[in-house]
C-alpha cells in the first residue's frame, strides 16, 4: 500500500520511542529530586549546573514527542485508506498511541512547572546569600572601628602645697591579667583510633578540652599526612570531639569530612597546634594483644597468633596461626572460639619444627598451610584457637586479646 512502509517498523518503532519517553521521564524526576536534597546547603552554581542537565532532557524529550506525533499524524491520514474489516487493531493502535501523547503532553507541563519551580527558588536564594553576605561586610566593619573617647579637662584648681605634697604619691600600677587556668588550656584528653564497625568513619575520633577561641587551630596524625583545622570563630567551652566521616558541626561535635579513615588502627599519635602552629598538646593511642595459654602439653602447641590483619582487614593471609612441634597431624584440626571455622589438617602432613596456617589461599608447604577463606575468619578483639587430636581431644589451646591504651606525650 503506497504510502505505508512505516507500517512494517511501527511497533518497532513505537516500543523504542516509549521506552525511551519513560526512561527520560524517570530521569528528569531523579534529577529533580537531587536538586531538592542540593538546595538545602550548595551554592547556586551546582543548582544552575544540574538544572541544565534537566532541561537537555527536557529538549531531548520534546524531540522524541514531537517525533511520536508525526508519526501519529501518517498514521491518521493512512487509516482513512485502510478499509474498516481490516482496520481494528490499526486503530486500536491508534487510540493507544494518541492516549500515550496525552499523558506525555501533562507530564511534560509539569515538568516544566518543577523547573521553573527550581530556578525560582535557586534565584532566592542567591539574593539571600548576597545579601547576608553585605550584612556580614558591613557588621565587620562596625567592629573595626574604634569609638572616640572625648577628653574633658576640667580648670585646676589652687592648691595648697601641703596638699600638693600630700597628692604627690607613686602612681599604683596596672593590676596584671589573670594567666589562664592551667585546666582552661586545651588539650587532648581521649582518643579512639579504630572504627568500631567497618565503614563507620564517625567511630573515630580525638576528643579536645579546655576553653579558648580555636580559630586557626588545628589537629594532626604522626606523620602529618592529615590535618583538620578548626572553624573560624569556633569557640571551645568545655569538650568536644572532632569525628573522622561527615556531619553538622556542633559545640560538642566537629566534623573532619574525610571519605577514608585518618588515624593508625593499631597505634598512632594525635597532636593539637594553636594558631601559630605551635604543638600544646600530644596523646597516643595503642592496641596490644595479649596471648595466654589455656591447654599446653609436651610435643604439640600453638605458640603465637595474629587474629588481626595488618594494614587491610580483608587480607585473609595477614591472619595466622603458628604451631610448633613434632609428630603426624593428618586429620587434627583447628577452630575459632565458636567453632564456626573449622580446618582440617591434610592427610599425611607431618609437622617437624614449626607451621603457620594462614586463613586465605595458597599453596600448602611443609611450613606454610592454607585454609582456603576468601575473608578473614578470626575477630580482632577476642578469640581463642583451639588444637585438636583427630579423636577430638583438645592438645593446644589459646587465647588472644586485644587492650587500648592511651597516653598523654604533652
Amino acid at each position: 500500500m503506497a504510502g505505508n512502509s512505516w507500517l512494517k517498523n511501527l511497533d518497532t518503532v513505537l516500543n523504542t520511542s516509549f521506552t525511551n519517553l519513560k526512561y527520560d521521564v524517570r530521569e528528569i524526576y531523579r534529577l529533580i529530586n537531587e536538586i531538592k536534597n542540593i538546595l538545602i546547603e550548595a551554592e547556586p552554581l551546582e543548582v544552575r549546573q544540574r538544572i541544565t542537565v534537566i532541561e537537555n532532557s527536557l529538549q531531548d524529550h520534546v524531540a522524541t514527542v514531537k517525533k511520536l506525533e508525526v508519526i501519529s499524524s501518517e498514521m491518521k491520514d493512512d487509516v482513512k485508506k485502510i478499509r474498516p474489516a481490516d482496520n481494528k487493531e490499526l486503530v486500536a493502535v491508534f487510540k493507544d498511541v494518541r492516549t500515550l501523547l496525552v499523558q506525555n503532553q501533562k507530564t511534560m507541563e509539569k515538568l516544566g512547572k518543577n523547573v521553573d519551580n527550581l530556578m525560582k527558588t535557586s534565584s532566592e536564594r542567591k539574593k539571600e546569600m548576597r545579601e547576608i553576605k553585605t550584612l556580614a561586610k558591613n557588621l565587620e566593619k562596625e567592629v573595626k572601628k574604634k569609638p572616640k573617647i572625648i577628653k574633658i579637662e576640667a580648670r585646676p584648681k589652687s592648691v595648697s602645697k601641703k596638699t600638693a605634697a600630700k597628692k604627690a604619691v607613686q602612681p599604683k600600677n596596672k593590676p596584671a591579667k589573670k594567666p589562664a587556668r592551667k585546666s582552661d588550656k586545651p588539650k587532648i584528653t581521649s582518643a579512639q583510633f579504630q572504627a568500631k564497625r567497618k565503614g563507620d568513619l564517625n567511630s573515630e575520633w580525638v576528643e579536645v578540652t579546655g576553653k579558648a577561641d580555636m580559630t586557626g587551630w588545628m589537629i594532626q596524625d604522626k606523620k602529618r599526612k592529615h590535618t583538620y583545622k578548626f572553624p573560624k570563630g569556633f569557640v571551645l567551652d568545655g569538650s568536644v570531639k572532632v569525628h573522622t566521616g561527615k556531619g553538622a558541626d556542633s559545640k560538642n561535635s566537629l566534623y573532619w569530612n574525610n571519605p577514608m579513615p585518618v588515624w593508625n588502627d593499631l597505634s598512632d599519635v594525635a597532636a593539637l597546634k594553636n594558631k601559630k602552629g605551635v604543638i600544646v598538646s600530644r596523646a597516643r593511642s595503642e592496641r596490644t594483644h595479649d596471648f595466654k595459654t589455656i591447654v599446653n602439653n609436651d610435643k604439640i602447641n600453638i605458640t603465637s597468633v595474629q587474629f588481626e590483619a595488618p594494614g587491610s582487614d580483608r587480607d585473609a593471609n595477614g591472619e595466622w596461626v603458628e604451631i610448633k612441634g613434632s609428630g603426624r597431624m593428618g586429620g587434627w584440626t583447628l577452630e575459632d572460639k565458636n567453632k564456626k571455622h573449622i580446618y582440617t589438617f591434610p592427610i599425611g602432613f607431618v609437622l617437624n619444627g614449626s607451621v603457620r596456617v594462614y586463613s586465605g589461599h595458597g599453596k600448602d608447604t611443609d611450613t606454610k598451610l592454607f585454609w582456603g577463606n576468601p575473608n578473614p575468619i578470626w575477630n580482632d578483639d577476642y578469640d581463642i584457637s583451639t588444637l585438636k587430636h583427630k579423636d577430638g581431644d583438645i592438645v593446644s589451646q589459646v587465647e588472644s586479646k586485644m587492650t587500648h591504651n592511651f597516653e598523654m606525650l604533652k
